[in-house]
């Protein structure tokens, strides 16, 4: 079995298709990265499978539904310095100063 997610165009994909093989009527799983390269909301769509007879004559395509909203946050690593820079009264080191 292969199967190809459709990710959000403004994200970026490790690979474009995962697969191998699933035992009838069983589960698999796969995993793969996505790098979004921007904030905010962004929609998934369906997921295509295409998958092979038993003897491997003819191959077969399907489509699920899976819809799903993700939500991009800005990273806050740089929020948490500049807190630990204002408990210890070092705001001049990033610019500020009280005037």
């Amino acid at each position: 079995m292969r199967l190809r997610d459709t990710v959000p165009a403004e994200f970026r994909v490790t690979v474009e298709e995962v697969g191998g093989r699933v035992a009838p009527f069983g589960e698999a799983r796969w995993q793969y990265a996505v790098k979004p390269l921007k904030r905010g909301r962004f929609v998934w769509g369906p997921v295509h499978l295409r998958y092979r007879s038993l003897l491997g004559f003819w191959e077969r395509g399907r489509s699920v539904p899976a819809t799903a909203e993700t939500r991009v946050y800005p990273n806050l690593v740089s929020l948490q310095r500049y807190h630990l820079l204002a408990r210890a009264n070092r705001l001049e080191a990033l610019g500020i100063r009280k005037v």
